[in-house]
């Protein structure tokens, strides 16, 4: 499997050996025993992103099945730039539900993910791809993506956030992105629930620079659970958690069964040519 990690002190491209990743100037980076490599800079703030409690609830709700759908039709986007392999890079990779799944309906497909909390690839490590050897992990920024120049096929972008310059800068000439966006009214039966007066998600502009729209794709789907305790999972999976009153919350704990539509745009972009990112 050709490796595109790089250094993140000096940006040479990493080697692989075992237990560790090294440059040619002798940086080295220890894997870690549930299957990732720290490439993030040191932080006063200590770890980052998405707190276990979120990240366990998420992999409980995913693995339900309840956004297979969405999966679906990615993937179904996704297969035909990769039907003679490729590397994937999903950013923003969390548990791996997502990248596990494109890498099974790709088969000669090789996978690298990379997410700002180490909980999170501590699952995503776990995974079947992950210990056949086809998708590598890596803990770091969107932002600053220790990533050679050039060097993915695809690039998968579930819900992270929009690093276009870096995205664009890694990608092949040839690339594409597949980005997931929640649609307006994702989730509307929980926001009923959790809010007085419920609110519309803010449409994404298709427009990126350096990229060119090749195709999009709507996935609508209505979902039911009756089991409260992946009713607060999906709850604590959202950025919803964070944002609601002592009195939503009570009244979603109160809720034996919950309806709700789920929506979706996956936009598939092209890197335009000439266009290398910064």
């Amino acid at each position: 499997m050709e490796q595109i990690f790089t250094c993140p002190v000096c940006g040479r491209l990493l080697t692989e050996a075992p237990g560790r990743y090294f440059c040619a100037v002798g940086h080295s980076f220890d894997r870690s025993a549930k299957g990732y490599v720290n490439l993030l800079p040191p932080s006063p703030k200590g770890d980052h992103g998405d707190n276990r409690r979120m990240i366990a609830a998420r992999r409980m709700f995913l693995e339900g099945g309840w956004y297979a759908p969405l999966l679906d039709e990615a993937e179904r986007m996704a297969a035909p730039h990769l039907q003679e392999g490729g590397t994937v890079l999903d950013v923003g990779c969390g548990e791996g539900w997502y990248t596990d799944g494109l890498l099974s309906a790709c088969p000669l497909a090789h996978g690298f993910g990379v997410d700002i909390s180490k909980d999170a690839l501590r699952f995503a490590g776990a995974r079947q791809s992950a210990r056949e050897g086809r998708l590598l992990l890596a803990a770091a920024s969107a932002y600053h993506l220790p990533v050679a120049d050039g060097s993915v096929n695809l690039l998968w972008n579930f819900f992270a956030p929009m690093a276009t310059a870096e995205f664009c800068r890694v990608l092949a000439p040839d690339g594409y992105m597949l980005y997931a966006v929640p649609g307006p009214k994702h989730l509307w039966g929980l926001k009923e629930i959790l809010y007085d007066t419920p609110y519309e998600n803010q449409t994404v502009n298709p427009a990126l620079p350096g990229f060119s729209l090749a195709e999009q794709r709507a996935v609508e789907a209505e979902i039911r659970l009756d089991d409260p305790q992946q009713i607060q999972n999906l709850f604590l999976m959202t950025p919803y958690a964070y944002r609601t009153n002592g009195a939503g919350r009570a009244r979603l704990e109160a809720l034996t069964h919950l309806c709700t539509p789920i929506s979706f745009r996956l936009l598939l972009y092209r890197k335009e040519e000439g266009s290398a990112g910064v």
